[in-house]
């Protein structure tokens, strides 16, 4: 009997082996491994859709501010075309103003700067904004207040024209230094 005894304890051990070596075979360690990247280019591009020209206003009297260029079916909304009357600036003083807003629509703040302000006849004409430093921090989601003037500073003999331009770029804040 003992011998019995001893013949299924060792069975007994045998089995509790083999099922453990059973099983470590069938068992199997699971690992996830993956990269995510960030397209600076995507990123840059999605932040450049969020700020864009949401107003511009003059008097009818005074000439049109549209937004964007409607003639290619579709606004382009990082663009304000100002049309001055004809008449509307007679004499030095004469000013027109172009009431303008510029909408932070993503979820970082910006920082909009005036890169380029150029006046083909600043004998005649000058071009303002309201913005002291030439710039406006906009809060994820909000609004800058843009006041663009055209002014005529000397009364012109004969009809003059001019054409000027302001460029505007926004950075992310949180990516400045």
């Amino acid at each position: 009997m003992k011998k019995r005894r001893t013949t299924i304890i060792a069975l007994l051990l045998v089995a509790a082996l083999a099922l453990g070596i059973g099983y470590a075979a069938m068992a199997d360690d699971l690992m996830v491994t993956g990269t995510a990247d960030i397209s600076v280019e995507a990123a840059d591009e999605a932040f450049e859709a969020d700020v864009y020209f949401s107003k511009a206003v003059i008097s009818p009297e005074k000439g049109t501010a549209t937004i964007g260029e409607l003639a290619v079916g579709t606004a382009d909304k990082d663009k304000i075309t100002i049309d001055v009357a004809a008449g509307a600036l007679k004499g030095k003083g004469d000013s027109v103003i172009c009431a303008a807003e510029i909408t932070n629509a993503g979820d970082l703040a910006a920082l909009v700067n005036i890169t380029n302000l150029e006046v083909s006849d600043s004998e005649y004409f000058s071009v303002t904004t309201n913005w002291s430093g030439n710039s406006a921090q906009l809060a994820a989601g909000g609004v800058a207040d843009l006041t663009i003037t055209i002014a005529c500073v000397k009364t012109p003999t004969e009809v003059v024209e001019t054409t000027f331009q302001i460029d505007f770029n926004a950075v992310p804040v949180d990516l400045l230094p």
